[in-house]
């Protein structure tokens, strides 16, 4: 089994904060050379950085595992 059979989309909405950024680097949802550095999540308060972290990791599982927003154009 892969790591993208182990999350489903009410996996991803139920996971704290803490757990978003390791499954986010786990499965490399966003290609390394195009995730935003450490520095950027900072400004946002940690509610924001949740909202941050779990969208991508939705559009992620919704599109069939796709790990780059490049497959949607």
């Amino acid at each position: 089994m892969d790591a993208s059979d182990k999350y489903e989309l009410q996996d991803i909405r139920n996971f704290p904060r803490e757990m978003l950024y390791w499954v986010y680097d786990d499965l490399q949802v966003v290609p390394a050379e195009r995730r935003l550095p450490v520095s950027f999540w900072l400004q946002y308060d940690k509610e924001q950085q949740t909202i941050g972290l779990r969208a991508p990791l939705l559009l992620w599982i919704h599109s069939n595992f796709k790990t780059s927003l490049e497959s949607f154009s």
